[in-house]
C-alpha cells in the first residue's frame, strides 16, 4: 500500500509531457462544456422576481383590457336600446356627449339624427303597449 510520501514522490517523477494544439483544444472544449453545464443558472434566483414583476404588471393590464373591451361592448349594445331598457340611459349619454364634441354645424344635424331616432322609439313602445294591452284583452275576453 502507499502512504502519502511515496504518492509524492510518485508525483514528482511523473514526466509532463506537451499536448499537441488539437489535444489542447480538445481539452478546453471539455472543460467549458463541463463548466457550462454544472454552472448554477444565474438567472435561477431571479426568474420568481421576475414572475412576479410580470404578474405584477399583467393582471392590471388585463383587468384595463377586459375594462375596455366591455365598455366598447356597452356602447356598442346602447346604441340599439329603446326607452325601458336597462341601457337606455347610456344611450342617451352617449348621444348628449356627442352633441356637446361635434362642431356647430355638425350639432343641429346631431339633434336631428337623434329626434328621428327618439320618434321611431316612441311609436316602437306604443306598439309594444298597444299589442301588450290587446293581448290582455283578448287573454281575459276568453276566459
Amino acid at each position: 500500500m502507499n502512504t502519502p510520501l511515496d504518492v509524492e514522490e510518485q508525483l514528482k517523477n511523473i514526466k509532463l509531457k506537451a499536448l499537441t494544439k488539437e489535444e489542447s483544444n480538445l481539452l478546453w472544449s471539455k472543460i467549458e462544456q463541463k463548466i457550462i453545464l454544472e454552472r448554477p443558472a444565474a438567472h435561477a434566483h431571479v426568474f420568481p422576481i421576475m414572475n412576479m414583476l410580470k404578474l405584477k404588471f399583467a393582471v392590471p393590464a388585463f383587468l384595463a383590457l377586459v375594462l375596455i373591451v366591455s365598455s366598447f361592448s356597452t356602447v356598442a349594445l346602447a346604441n340599439n336600446a329603446k326607452p325601458g331598457d336597462l341601457l337606455f340611459p347610456v344611450d342617451l349619454a352617449l348621444e348628449k356627449f356627442q352633441i356637446v364634441f361635434a362642431s356647430n354645424a355638425k350639432k343641429s344635424e346631431l339633434k336631428v339624427k337623434f329626434s328621428e331616432e327618439r320618434v321611431v322609439e316612441a311609436e316602437s313602445v306604443l306598439n309594444k303597449v298597444s299589442t301588450a294591452s290587446l293581448a290582455d284583452v283578448s287573454a281575459s275576453g276568453n276566459a
